[in-house]
């Protein structure tokens, strides 16, 4: 079955490079670039009643009873009438489909006749199990029902991590979930990138980056803190943190520098995300149990070794040991600045840039998406 057009359902604008980690954009423009029309479709909540009524009395209240709990504005009742009467709509309006591609497992509608893949990272049962490792509150059950379902509904269910897809087969007695042999890179960079004149700025750099957002402060924090030992013997080094601001530290040392989030969409900030990722020395984020797996392979891509934690998506792609950097294996910062300055003090440096970038150079959207079509056509035709 050669797929000539599809509808794609994300929770926001699909053009919008904002929206989930760039991935709904360079997904679809990648689908498009191989000459398949995509009808996109934003099934985001309402943002008027999320970000008023919601945020200001629901939110605070069930964060004050339930600290850790992971309900949102998208899990109510209400909101998801909404979303199934925007996606019966769209239904209707785009017949000719020949897939549905919903880029969560939140949503499905299985009445439409035509073929539907569940496309997302993970869900929030592997989240509450995993990452925060509880049972879920009542009001919480609901919506890991509906996820439940979707994923054993749906005709094709993939993830973009091994760990996770494997963890899903398990959790939801579905097998296969397919994980395509790949993550993606998600790179709007437009400018060349040459081995042989990237290496020398990175080589001659000062730079040290940590990109991540709220998720991943704790990371940060002790980052910090290791900082301010590592400019005694390193005193020239700058700190770079993207995705926060000065408000969630209490004291920051000199030579750490804030930027907050950079949307690739504004031209100076894209530009000034850009420029750090090329002249960074090295690429920082040692947050626990998730690293922030994105943004440390588009900066592996930009030639840069990686410190990270060892979390279970990394290692199970890359291996227990990573010719491009280091893993820090204690999360109370114990071992961060001997990682640190085994990089920094690498004789062999440029080969940790060489192998960073080798181990995620297929990490295309091009290769991904020629892989999903196959995937997708193997699948219906047996289903056929």
């Amino acid at each position: 079955m050669k797929i000539r057009e599809v509808t794609v359902f994300s929770e926001g604008d699909s053009l919008d490079l904002n929206c989930w980690s760039n991935v709904p954009f360079l997904f679809t423009k990648s689908l498009e670039k191989k000459g398949i029309k995509v009808n996109r479709v934003n099934i985001y909540s309402n943002k008027y009643i999320r970000k008023t009524i919601w945020a200001y009395f629901f939110k605070p209240l069930l964060d004050l009873l339930f600290k850790d709990n992971i309900y949102t504005y998208e899990q109510t009742f209400l909101n998801r009438w909404l979303v199934r009467c925007r996606i019966r709509k769209a239904l209707k309006r785009f017949k000719n489909s020949d897939l549905n591609i919903y880029l969560s497992y939140a949503y499905l509608d299985e009445f439409s006749g035509i073929p539907n893949v569940l496309f997302s990272d993970w869900t929030s049962e592997y989240v509450l199990r995993y990452r925060l490792k509880r049972k879920p509150y009542s009001f919480e059950k609901a919506y890991l029902d509906i996820q439940r379902q979707n994923i054993q509904q749906a005709d094709i269910v993939l993830s973009l991590f091994p760990d996770i897809a494997r963890a899903m087969e398990v959790m939801y007695g579905r097998s296969p979930i397919y994980y395509l042999g790949q993550n993606v890179i998600n790179n709007v960079y437009e400018g060349s990138l040459e081995q042989a004149s990237i290496l020398p700025l990175k080589k001659r750099s000062n730079i040290l980056l940590f990109i991540g957002r709220e998720t991943y402060l704790s990371g940060a924090r002790l980052l910090v803190r290791s900082f301010e030992i590592l400019r005694k013997d390193f005193p020239n080094l700058e700190l770079h943190i993207v995705g926060l601001t000065a408000s969630y530290f209490e004291d920051l040392p000199d030579n750490v520098f804030v930027h907050g989030y950079l949307d690739k969409s504004k031209p100076a900030q894209k530009n000034l995300y850009y420029d750090l990722l090329i002249n960074s020395r090295l690429f920082i984020n040692p947050t626990p149990q998730w690293g922030g797996y994105s943004s440390t392979v588009e900066a592996m891509y930009f030639y840069t070794p990686v410190v990270i934690s060892d979390y279970s998506s990394f290692v199970d792609t890359f291996g227990t040991e990573i010719p491009f950097g280091y893993y820090v294996k204690q999360s109370d910062g114990s071992d961060l600045c001997d990682c640190l300055r085994k990089v920094l003090t690498n004789t062999a440096y440029e080969q940790l840039c060489i192998a960073s970038h080798k181990a995620v150079s297929d990490f295309t959207w091009d290769n991904f998406v020629d892989k999903f079509l196959i995937q997708v056509d193997s699948v219906l035709k047996i289903k056929r």
